[in-house]
């Protein structure tokens, strides 16, 4: 009698956890067949991005990483390999702090041998106060089957994909629903305060860099540091805001750490709106410049 209600009772935890398993919206299983892996990213994207990027260095073990916020996502794996012939896993994060790539950057090293590595940093990277550390939760529920199996998150990701599939919703999305003049606008005001009306720059983050730094010269590692443009808008932003001195102090400091190509600057790139989707962000076709010049001008390493 004890066994039937012990297998009445933990049948519904099973049936349950095979679901789980099947639907597997961050991949985390490998299985797949119920969702192709770009609808699952897309909503990844949306509910935690930063468990689909944990579970993907796991997933991938790829050599040659990309690692910044979101503005490093213009820089594709399609675009980067067709201007350098490698492969490459994009590890950017929307929204992410300088301590979450650099903990990424030690997760993907211990899994593989790394090579090339490209880092789009800005200031509003190294905000002390705007810190957050979202990887370590994402790699405990990444390597605990049981954690990743009663997630929030992966549950309602998991009832995303149900929805998409079997009753026609539409996938969640994260875009602003205003116009682009009226997003525009928002980034330069209320985007621009949250990253800089409050600043400090981050100076324990800048030692952790300098550690990867390091490591990547004692291991031979191929690693440039991008600083990404904004639109001036934000500069001018920036001056208003009382940043300007960490905002014009950092690409000195992050050439101290490494080869480093600095595109936040005021030009006709940066003062041309057509060149950006929002203040933030520029567009691919920027992306393919910025790239192609710092790799052909920096000295790679020997491989």
């Amino acid at each position: 009698m004890f066994l039937l209600k012990a297998s009445l009772f933990a049948l519904p935890i099973a049936i349950y956890a095979a679901l789980m398993a099947m639907i597997d919206p961050f991949e985390r299983f490998g299985v797949g067949g119920f969702s192709p892996a770009p609808t699952k990213l897309n909503i990844a994207t949306v509910v935690n991005p930063v468990l689909w990027k944990v579970i993907e260095i796991e997933r991938s073990r790829a050599e040659n990483i990309t690692l910044g916020a979101s503005k490093m996502a213009a820089f594709t794996p399609e675009l980067l390999r067709l201007v350098t012939g490698y492969e490459f896993e994009d590890l950017s994060l929307g929204g992410g702090s300088a301590n979450e790539m650099i903990n990424l950057f030690w997760l993907a090293a211990k899994r593989t041998r790394i090579r090339h590595v490209l880092i789009g940093l800005n200031v509003q990277d190294f905000n002390y106060f705007n810190d957050r550390d979202r990887v370590a939760g994402a790699e405990a529920t990444a390597e605990n089957p049981l954690l990743y199996l009663v997630n929030r998150d992966v549950l309602s990701a998991a009832w995303d994909l149900v929805r998409m599939k079997y009753f026609g919703a539409p996938p969640p999305t994260a875009a602003p629903q205003m116009s682009k003049e009226e997003f525009w606008r928002l980034q330069v005001e209320e985007g621009a305060d949250r990253n800089f009306s409050s600043y400090r720059f981050d100076e324990r983050a800048y030692e952790r860099l300098r550690e990867v730094a390091s490591y990547c010269s004692q291991n031979g590692v191929d690693l440039i540091f991008i600083i990404l443009p904004s639109h001036a808008d934000i500069h001018r932003r920036i001056r208003e805001l009382g940043a300007q001195a960490p905002w014009m102090q950092m690409p000195a400091r992050i050439a101290d750490l490494g080869d480093t190509h600095d595109y936040d600057l005021d030009n006709p790139t940066t003062r041309d709106r057509g060149n950006f989707t929002d203040p933030f962000h520029f567009n691919h076709e920027v992306a393919r410049r910025l790239i192609e010049n710092a790799w052909s001008t920096h000295p790679h390493v020997e491989q």
